[in-house]
C-alpha cells in the first residue's frame, strides 16, 4: 500500500510538471537568439514554402521549425526566418520591407500556353514603359548566398564546373551537374524515336550559365551569377520573339499578348524533361525569357510533381 502511494505520487508531480512545460511558452533566450516553440498551435504564413526549400536542398538545409511565431530554416548553424515572404535573418526580420520577397509562383506544369491574363495585370502592363522601367528594390543575398556557398565573382568562379547539357558545354554550381546528367538522358531517350526533337536538339548552337551580373533592369543577382540559370542558344530565332524586353524594345506595345506562333519555344517534351530534374522554363513566365532554364526546385515541389530522390 504505501508503494501505491509513493507511485501515485510520483505521479501526480510528474503530470503536474509535463502540464507546465506544455502550458508556458518557450521565449528567446537572454542573448537575443531565437529558441524555438515546443508545440505549432497554428499554422503560420511559409509553411509550404519553408518545406519546399528543405525537401529540395537536404545536403543544405539542415532543420524546419516555427521560432517566435514564424515559420524558419536551418542552414550552416544559423536560422532564417519567412518573413512576407522573404527569408531573413533574425536580425534582418523586421527589416522585410526594405527587401523583394522571393520569386514564388504557381508554377504551371503542363504543356505550354500564352498565359491568360486579369484585367488588372494588363493594366499594370500597359502603364510600364519597358524604355524607362528600372527596378530598384533590391533581395536579401544572404539567403541564397548561403544555399550555394558563393558571395562574391571570386567565390563564384572558383566554386563552378564546366559539364555538357544536350552536347553543350556550360559552367554551372556543382548543384546541377546530376539532374544535368539525367536531362542528357531523358532527352536522349526522345531523340531516339522523334525526328522533331532530334531536329530542335541540332538546332541548338551554345548554352550559357555562368555570368556574374544583375538581372536586366534591376539591382538583382541573376541566378546565372550562382550558376543555377541555363540559357539554351539557337542558332537562329526564325524571326520569332524570344524575350518579353526584346519583343518590347522592337514596337510591339502588348508583347504580353504574342501568340505561340510568334515566339520561339522549347518543344513540351523536353520542357518536360528539365521540369522533371526540378528545373523551371522561363518560356512560361508573363515576362517570358523562351531560352532561359532555371534550376528550381523548390518552386516544383510547391507545383506538386516531384518526388524525393
Amino acid at each position: 500500500m504505501k508503494a501505491l502511494t509513493f507511485f501515485n505520487r510520483r505521479t501526480t508531480v510528474f503530470l503536474s510538471f509535463f502540464a507546465f512545460l506544455y502550458i508556458v511558452p518557450i521565449f528567446s533566450s537572454p542573448s537575443g537568439s531565437p529558441s524555438p516553440a515546443p508545440f505549432v498551435p497554428r499554422e503560420f504564413p511559409g509553411q509550404d514554402e519553408v518545406h519546399a526549400f528543405a525537401q529540395a536542398y537536404p545536403s543544405r538545409i539542415t532543420a524546419t521549425r516555427v521560432i517566435d511565431d514564424q515559420w524558419a530554416l536551418e542552414m550552416d548553424g544559423r536560422w532564417y526566418f519567412w518573413a512576407e515572404g522573404r527569408l531573413l535573418p533574425n536580425e534582418e526580420r523586421a527589416q522585410w520591407e526594405e527587401y523583394v520577397s522571393i520569386r514564388f509562383y504557381n508554377y504551371d506544369l503542363g504543356p505550354f500556353e500564352v498565359t491568360q491574363l486579369s484585367p488588372a495585370t494588363v493594366a499594370r502592363l500597359e502603364a510600364q514603359n519597358p524604355a524607362e522601367t528600372f527596378d530598384r528594390r533590391i533581395r536579401f543575398n544572404g539567403f541564397f548566398d548561403s544555399l550555394y556557398q558563393v558571395n562574391s565573382r571570386v567565390s563564384a568562379d572558383r566554386v563552378m564546373v564546366r559539364t555538357r547539357i544536350l552536347g553543350l558545354s556550360v559552367r554551372v554550381h556543382p548543384l546541377l551537374v546530376d539532374p544535368i546528367r539525367r536531362v542528357n538522358r531523358r532527352v536522349g531517350e526522345l531523340v531516339k524515336n522523334n525526328p522533331a526533337i532530334q531536329t530542335f536538339v541540332q538546332s541548338l548552337h551554345q548554352a550559357h550559365g555562368y555570368n556574374w551580373r544583375n538581372i536586366a533592369n534591376t539591382l538583382r543577382r541573376s541566378f546565372h551569377s550562382y550558376g543555377t540559370a541555363i540559357d539554351l542558344v539557337p542558332y537562329t530565332y526564325q524571326r520569332r520573339q524570344v524575350y518579353w524586353l526584346w519583343a518590347a524594345q522592337s514596337g510591339i506595345d502588348r508583347w504580353w499578348e504574342l501568340p505561340e506562333t510568334e515566339r520561339w519555344v522549347v518543344p513540351d517534351q523536353i520542357i518536360e524533361a528539365f521540369e522533371a530534374e526540378g528545373f523551371i522554363w522561363g518560356g512560361k513566365w508573363v515576362s517570358f525569357d523562351n531560352i532561359h532554364f532555371e534550376y528550381r526546385p523548390e518552386v516544383i515541389f510547391l507545383s506538386g510533381s516531384l518526388s524525393n530522390k
